[in-house]
């Protein structure tokens, strides 16, 4: 193994670790653990998952700022699975700080990107709130 890359097992194990304590609430560990994975296996398979989980603990600490920088972050990822969820996690980390209209134009966005995105009815309500 060369120095500095972990083998995929090892990511793996450290994901599932992150992952249990992100889901205690332990979201200072989780961060540090997933940060870890994301340094350091930037190539693995989970390296965009441990990225968007970074980008859940902030949010769920209401650091949105920091969640809105790590959310993006997510966006790097070539064919990221976690594109959609991070676009609407952007979009509610505006609304949340008040701004409405990167809000409205992430959600828009997301609408385009995902027309048939599990969080359309929610979306398009929000869409109507904010637009009015």
């Amino acid at each position: 193994m060369v120095a500095g890359m972990a083998s995929a097992d090892t990511v793996k194990d450290q994901y599932d670790n992150a992952l249990a304590l992100y889901n205690e609430g332990q979201l200072s560990s989780a961060i540090l653990i997933f940060r870890e994975i994301v340094d350091n296996s930037k190539t693995h398979s989970l390296a965009d998952n441990a990225q968007y989980w970074i980008g859940e603990a902030y949010f769920r600490l209401k650091h949105f700022e920091q969640a809105i920088v790590e959310f993006d972050r997510v966006l790097t990822f070539k064919n990221t699975n976690k594109r959609e969820d991070s676009l609407y996690k952007l979009a509610s980390c505006h609304e949340r700080l008040g701004k409405a209209d990167a809000a409205m134009e992430l959600y828009t966005r997301l609408l385009a990107e995902y027309p048939n995105t599990r969080h359309s009815s929610y979306v398009l309500k929000k869409l109507n709130l904010l637009g009015s």
